[in-house]
């Protein structure tokens, strides 16, 4: 049974780089491709051992009561074979903070996380490297602008900036030598490189927000704080080798408007797919104000070949006024947690950093809510993965020193 436990805890630290592989490399396929089996791999995983890793706390009846809400609304849709893919997606992301919950639970797992999360950091910025150099996909937002993001597209950056976060700690719990101290740290540079030259604006929030929150938090400010200039001088320094396409993609998207607050309400897609939205919230019949109408198949509601692209739109859309509430009423609960942790072990400098990088990893999960987060599962699953693991440290760390107190 012990040897049972710790194939299943290998499993779940090993989904992080099989989502990287399946990330990367999905558009190579036509038909069943690595995405398909990813998600097959992740589903019987959590279907065979539903009963051991979900536990009685509150995130997750919340998470309960959300799937069961959406599975209901979810039958009522059009096109069943997509709403139920979508949803499916939205399932597995989301109960990945269960997963974490319950199989991790000490620092050697949270040790293995995050070499996790590392690998897959690598996996994703090769995958870029090789898309260079055989010019693989396309040049998203300015052709030949000499970078690609290769089959992923520049939507890659968004997980590259999750994984990112979640690495914040890294070097805090998991010993090493100064080679792979140098190794990972350049590693690191290239990626948030690789995510500046994206112009992907969620990305570039989520992380910058993200680390503000968690320098914020953190007991050794100013120590952190002198590791994030340095970092800062170290891209100056090399800006040269990136600095040319960097300005010739933030022209290109200036162009087209996509910093310019003044043309949102014409130009911008996701503000106008808002409004539209809101409009037809307030005009639809009661059973759409409450339970929303085409879940996940916006398409198909409104006659449009554009999907909703803000994961608050599109909730709003396809599960009306109820299933927005639970949906937000996750985050709320996850923040209150967070929270109530960060009093508790405002004196433990492990703890507090596990506490600092679910907190960036949840407000960075809100910031990339507007470029939509549910119709996959990369996103959602790392972010949710990790907070989930974060609390079940916190959690089983506080019990012990519970018990510890009414043993004395």
């Amino acid at each position: 049974m012990v040897f049972r436990k710790k194939y299943q805890t290998s499993i779940v630290l090993a989904l992080p780089v099989i989502i990287a592989i399946a990330s990367t490399t999905q558009n190579y396929f036509t038909g069943i491709g690595p995405g398909d089996i990813r998600m097959l791999i992740i589903l019987l995983f959590m279907m065979l051992f539903f009963y051991k890793y979900y536990r009685d706390t509150a995130i997750n009846h919340i998470i309960m009561i959300d799937i069961f809400f959406l599975f209901l609304v979810a039958i009522f849709a059009t096109d069943l074979s997509y709403t139920f893919t979508v949803l499916a997606k939205y399932i597995v992301s989301t109960l990945a903070f269960s997963v974490g919950y319950y199989y991790i639970k000490n620092i050697n797992d949270y040790q293995g996380l995050l070499k996790s999360y590392l690998w897959a950091l690598l996996i994703m910025d090769i995958s870029i490297v090789v898309a260079n150099i055989f010019q693989i996909g396309s040049s998203d937002y300015l052709e030949a602008s000499a970078i690609y993001y290769g089959p992923a597209r520049v939507d890659i950056t968004m997980q590259m900036s999750v994984i990112l976060l979640a690495l914040s700690p890294y070097f805090l719990f998991v010993k090493t030598t100064a080679k792979q101290k140098l190794f990972i740290t350049i590693l690191l540079l290239a990626s948030f490189i690789f995510i500046l030259l994206g112009i992907k604006r969620t990305a570039i929030a989520s992380l910058v927000i993200g680390y503000f929150i968690y320098l914020y938090i953190f007991p050794t400010k100013i120590k952190q704080i002198g590791k994030y200039i340095g970092v800062l001088v170290v891209l100056l320094l090399a800006s040269p080798l990136y600095i040319d396409i960097l300005y010739q993609r933030y022209l290109a998207r200036l162009e087209a408007g996509r910093f310019d607050i003044g043309q949102a309400s014409t130009e911008e897609g996701r503000f106008i797919e808002v409004v539209n939205v809101i409009d037809q919230f307030i005009y639809g019949d009661i059973w759409h104000k409450l339970f929303g109408s085409e879940l996940f198949n916006y398409m198909e509601f409104a006659k449009t070949d554009r999907m909703l692209h803000t994961d608050y739109a599109t909730m709003f859309s396809g599960s009306g006024l109820i299933g927005l509430i639970l949906f937000l009423l996750i985050y709320v609960f996850m923040f209150k947690k967070i929270i109530f942790y960060k009093k508790v072990f405002k004196k433990n400098k492990l703890m507090i950093s596990i506490v600092a990088v679910s907190l960036s990893l949840l407000v960075a999960e809100i910031i990339l809510g507007v470029g939509s987060t549910v119709h996959g599962i990369g996103i959602r699953f790392y972010i949710f993965l990790f907070i989930g693991a974060s609390l079940g440290i916190l959690t089983h760390h506080h019990n012990h020193i519970k018990k510890n107190r009414r043993i004395k």
